[in-house]
């Protein structure tokens, strides 16, 4: 019996067509059924907003445009497929609020109520069990964990084939073998597994052990007189690293700035057919996302910092 006997779920990912949620134009499905990919499938469908919903931008992204739905299904019989596996089955995806937004919003668009269904996020599993995954996207999780390129042809789920292959890559190595234990249970890996850097094994490291019933216990020496010129030593280096922390933050919300700015622009290089002005903007974009989320962590971390 195999570890993952018990792991069943639906990876999905959901496409639009353009910015507005309900515009769902194709639904990529991986059917996971005791911890093997048993069906991938991608099922096209005519956008509830009308085919006028497509943008340049959107299709780039996923290949489908206008023809590629001419004949598609609309969302109520495409939906009703997916609720039919909710039922029984959670919902795993990259981004779960993401295409949970998008599956209720289309819902609504065509006058039904959207059904419950569990839904999980992959990339919170990805930052939590691995935590040198940064920044945890499906595509960096993958080549972190081994998983090699399968070549999976486009329009045939592949991008929820990627999802489900990371999931269950996770759960084998951290070997929680069902759907609730790895998202309950989703904690740092131990200390001495060898995937995790040196620095985060300090961090994860295990508390120090008790010693035996009546061996010598070590006992710190009790403190000295402290000098009445050591306490405002203490809390000026304690400002400044809170003055220091502020400026950073400061310089991560310029990032930030400069990152929305960046896809505004990149967005309008793609309406413009100018992919490699576009790819270059897209390279830019990612080292202020990156400066942005630097920038902050570091300067949250100094700002909370309580000692010189």
């Amino acid at each position: 019996m195999s570890e993952l006997d018990e792991l069943d779920f639906v990876a999905v990912e959901i496409h639009t067509a353009g910015a507005d949620p309900a515009s769902v134009c194709a639904v990529d499905m991986a059917l996971v059924r005791g911890g093997e990919i048993v069906a991938a499938e991608r099922w096209p469908v005519r956008p509830p907003t009308g085919p006028t919903s497509f943008s340049r931008l959107h299709t780039q992204l996923h290949g489908v445009d206008e023809a590629a739905v001419a004949d598609a299904p609309d969302w109520p019989e495409v939906a009703a497929q997916l609720d039919l596996l909710g039922e029984h089955l959670p919902f795993v995806a990259s981004g779960a609020d993401r295409d949970r937004g998008a599956y209720e919003a289309a819902t609504r668009a065509t006058g039904a109520t959207p059904q419950e269904h569990e839904w999980r996020d992959a990339l919170a599993l990805v930052g939590r069990l691995r935590p040198d995954v940064a920044p945890p996207r499906i595509a960096t999780a993958a080549q972190a964990l081994g998983i090699p390129d399968g070549g999976h042809p486009a329009g045939s789920g592949s991008e929820a084939v990627r999802t489900a292959e990371v999931v269950l890559a996770l759960a084998r190595q951290s070997g929680r073998g069902t759907v609730r234990r790895l998202w309950s249970e989703a904690v740092p890996p131990a200390p001495d597994e060898p995937i995790i850097p040196e620095s985060l094994r300090q961090r994860h490291g295990a508390e120090p052990s008790l010693p035996p019933a009546g061996a010598h216990r070590w006992a710190p020496p009790s403190p000295g007189p402290v000098l009445a010129s050591a306490a405002p030593a203490a809390r000026g280096g304690g400002v400044g690293w809170k003055l220091a922390g502020t400026a950073m933050v400061g310089i991560a919300l310029g990032a930030a700035l400069f990152f929305v700015a960046s896809v505004s622009v990149i967005m309008e290089y793609l309406e413009d057919g100018r992919g490699s002005d576009a790819t270059v903007g897209m390279g830019i974009a990612a080292l202020s996302a990156f400066l942005a989320w630097w920038f902050g962590k570091t300067g949250v971390g100094w700002i909370r910092r309580e000692d010189g």
